[in-house]
């Protein structure tokens, strides 16, 4: 019921911006996005490690990062992961393409992170934007790969040390154990749905702690440490936004899916006509909004709306300058 309610009124919040504009789909196909990975290629590695701390990405003691790297430049990395992986897919040279992002995986198996998943998933939705079709056996392969590295991420979390060379020693040595494997799968397909039904049966919301998942302002100007304190299920697991939003009460609850529609409306609205480097950018940030809502707090999710306004003013500032260049 609350999941019907809200794709209504986000669909209604959407449809106001654009119900009566007729957009044709303009992905441009034939721009040369393979000029683009290479270079996103490395600054995803450069976010990694700034982000990560260097010494963790390699080799740390247990899973979590804790005191070391920098929060914000690893939340950038995370967002520019699934965006090279699926620029890779327009590389033109076969084995760099393969290569590349072979050294990637490697390279993000390191962090013990489920967001390895994301690089043969954004792969595959890269070769299907690139060739307009797909096969079977890509299809496939796709699925075992990424069943495969869910498997060895989970697996490689218990270990006492972990990086890109405890991990991948341990593998080499070890291999995937399958049972732990379709556990590990059991846990992430079932985690969002018994996660927001305990959140809404038997939990309470601060509404403070819910004014401040959906303020705008900076952490410092705000009190996060009570947000995120009052907002757990455990000492790992957070409410989820959607279970969030729905204990905010019906006004709110309606409030925040209507005006979410609103501001997604205006950023497709805007990058209609727009060419598709940028709209590949803003798909991917509706996505990962998404399927963050079912697992991640609500200030967390919010925070891609935020990055695309922000990708589509530095879009509008780069087209300011480049027309006024073009005039000296």
């Amino acid at each position: 019921m609350y999941i019907l309610s809200s794709c209504i009124l986000f669909i209604f919040g959407f449809s106001i911006f654009n119900i009566k504009d007729n957009y044709k789909s303009s992905f441009n196909y034939n721009i040369d996005l393979s000029r683009y990975s290479f270079y996103c290629f490395f600054i995803v590695l450069i976010s990694y490690h700034i982000g990560y701390g260097f010494e963790n990405i390699y080799y740390r003691q247990g899973y979590t990062i804790s005191g070391d790297g920098v929060p914000i430049i690893r939340t950038i990395y995370t967002l520019l992961l699934p965006i090279v992986a699926i620029l890779l897919a327009f590389d033109k040279k076969r084995i760099k393409r393969h290569f590349l992002l072979i050294i990637l995986v490697i390279m993000v198996l390191g962090s013990s992170s489920r967001n390895v998943i994301m690089i043969p998933i954004c792969y595959f939705i890269g070769t299907y934007l690139k060739n307009s079709k797909v096969s079977i056996l890509q299809i496939t392969f796709t699925i075992l790969i990424s069943v495969l590295l869910l498997g060895a991420v989970m697996e490689c979390r218990n270990n006492p040390y972990q990086g890109v060379v405890p991990n991948l020693q341990y593998l080499i040595e070890n291999g995937i154990n399958i049972k732990k494997m379709f556990e590990s799968i059991n846990y992430l397909t079932s985690f969002s749905v018994f996660a927001n039904m305990a959140v809404i049966q038997n939990f309470t919301l601060d509404l403070n702690s819910f004014f401040i998942s959906i303020n705008p302002l900076p952490s410092s100007f705000l009190n996060i440490n009570n947000m995120v304190e009052s907002q757990k299920i455990n000492q790992y697991a957070p409410y989820p936004a959607f279970s969030t939003i729905v204990k905010s009460g019906p006004v709110f609850f309606s409030i925040y899916y209507i005006s979410a529609g609103l501001l997604w409306g205006a950023i497709y609205k805007y990058i209609s006509d727009k060419n598709s480097f940028i709209k590949l950018i803003i798909l991917i940030l509706f996505l990962v909004y998404v399927v963050m809502s079912t697992q991640y707090n609500l200030r967390g999710v919010n925070r891609l709306i935020y990055y695309s306004m922000i990708v589509i003013f530095l879009y509008k500032i780069k087209a300011i300058l480049n027309f006024n260049l073009k005039k000296w």
